[in-house]
């Protein structure tokens, strides 16, 4: 996997929002930079182990940048996606089943869920409407035929953003040989527009490629390809980091710097409104 980044406009656009403050620009330190500049020649390794029925991710990074950002390279990061995803209001579970087989139940089931639903009048429209856009798209009636490719086409517009989703698959009888399926997105918010245009794809020997690229507001670029290949294995995969191993669980971690920065907020507020506003902030 590759993956490039380009920061440039985004430092252009905040040193000169500095300078129009009176204040100093960003600039990066020579140990910033040279760790940048590691980063973009070695890169690190990034070792994944997950039970994807379960939705736990666990990711183990290794490499000269990572021990130079003080990060123990023996350390496994958890990620509980089944949460992060039921904290967003959809199913872990569901979203799975759906991209199993592309059941259209599972898949309607899945975005109904994740809608908001606070008027009474418009809620009805709002089931049927999406309901009607999936189960067009993924039925048979959903697919064009041309030669031994089948393509779906999902749309999408809610206020200032588009999602477009494309799956073409390739058949040879009565099974799939291959598919490609590209997602592309854009959203605008305060005349700024990011974007979004991936596409991934697996061919008939099982080997995939992906691509992916993001542009947020002209300040930041994204680029990513990355390549494999599906192999049968003789032993079943690890989804658990070796035993004895040091496992940080990334939403705790972040929680806690959260609860951090909150915690420095109220010390900053209580030191400018006195000594009671401090010791509600202590307590």
């Amino acid at each position: 996997m590759n993956m490039k980044m380009d920061l440039t406009e985004y430092i252009k656009s905040v040193n000169l929002l500095m300078a129009q403050m009176g204040g100093e620009g960003v600039e990066l330190s020579a140990e910033d930079q040279a760790m940048l500049d590691a980063l973009k020649t070695d890169g690190f390794d990034l070792a994944l182990r997950g039970d994807m029925a379960e939705g736990t991710l666990y990711m183990n990074m290794k490499g000269d940048i990572i021990a130079a950002a003080g990060m123990n390279g023996e350390d496994w990061y958890k990620l509980d996606m089944a949460t992060l995803m039921d904290q967003m209001g959809m199913d872990w579970a569901e979203l799975m089943a759906a991209s199993k087989n592309l059941d259209y139940t599972a898949l309607a089931k899945s975005a109904i869920g994740s809608l908001s639903l606070n008027d009474s009048t418009t809620a009805y429209t709002q089931v049927k409407e999406t309901v009607e856009k999936i189960v067009n798209a993924v039925s048979d009636e959903g697919f064009v035929k041309e030669g031994n490719e089948y393509t779906a086409i999902v749309a999408m517009e809610e206020d200032d953003a588009v999602v477009m989703m494309v799956l073409v698959m390739t058949m040879e009888k009565d099974a799939v040989t291959g598919y490609v399926m590209g997602v592309s997105m854009e959203a605008t918010e305060d005349e700024m527009t990011v974007s979004m245009d991936m596409t991934v794809s697996v061919d008939d020997k099982d080997q995939m490629t992906a691509e992916m690229h993001m542009d947020a507001a002209g300040l930041m670029t994204m680029e990513m390809t990355m390549d494999g290949s599906y192999t049968q294995g003789k032993t079943a995969p690890a989804t658990e980091p070796p035993a004895g191993a040091n496992v940080v669980d990334l939403m705790e971690l972040m929680s806690e710097e959260m609860n951090a920065e909150e915690k420095a907020a109220l010390g900053i507020i209580g030191g400018a409104d006195g000594p009671t506003s401090t010791y509600v902030a202590g307590s």
